[in-house]
């Protein structure tokens, strides 16, 4: 059983005389099951892994998935697998049932919606407790959230001028920023 809260992809993967004929592993929950997400390999980041990377990892180590839990993936050593008689072991349908996940998608005007379980507008940090508003997560001021074929003549030079703007922002704070961190 692999159960650190962030690195146990690399724990699984760092295994290599060892082979139990049962694996049961921790994933990140919040992670759609399409999306492969490995967490950086060091120690005191606690973001896991998504379902997908973990099973990608078991095929390799030759592993079959046999069950999903809301947090744990089960696999077994592929020798023994046919013994579970599962006709389709991949996991988009053994994990079938996303709506517990916080979802995140992006209108054609650019405006960035949030939606759970509970309804549109916020998701919850499911390990903190805190909710996450929509306002803090929009990218393009209010009057520049619609479909850019719609913009008029100084939508344009705005959204140009603000695409140039941000870049340069950017870089310019993680210039400083780096600087600071550096220079200690």
């Amino acid at each position: 059983s692999i159960d650190i809260d962030g690195n146990d992809y690399h724990t699984w993967a760092a295994i290599k005389s060892f082979r139990p004929k049962l694996v049961v592993i921790e994933f990140n929950p919040t992670i759609a099951t399409a999306v492969r997400f490995v967490q950086e390999k060091r120690s005191g980041i606690n973001q896991g892994s998504s379902a997908a990377s973990l099973v990608d990892l078991g095929h390799a180590k030759g592993y079959e998935l046999i069950a999903v839990t809301k947090i744990n993936l089960l696999f077994v050593d592929s020798v023994f697998y046919p013994l579970f008689h599962i006709p389709d072991n991949s996991l988009e349908v053994m994990r079938a049932d996303e709506s517990d996940l916080p979802h995140i998608f992006v209108g054609y005007d650019g405006k960035v919606f949030l939606a759970e379980r509970g309804g549109f507008g916020t998701i919850t940090l499911p390990w903190h407790g805190l909710a996450l508003e929509e306002s803090a997560v929009q990218c393009l001021p209010r009057d520049l959230r619609k479909y850019p074929y719609c913009y008029n003549p100084t939508q344009q030079v705005l959204f140009r001028w603000f695409c140039r703007w941000r870049t340069s922002s950017l870089r310019y704070y993680f210039g400083v920023l780096r600087h600071r961190i550096w220079s200690r």
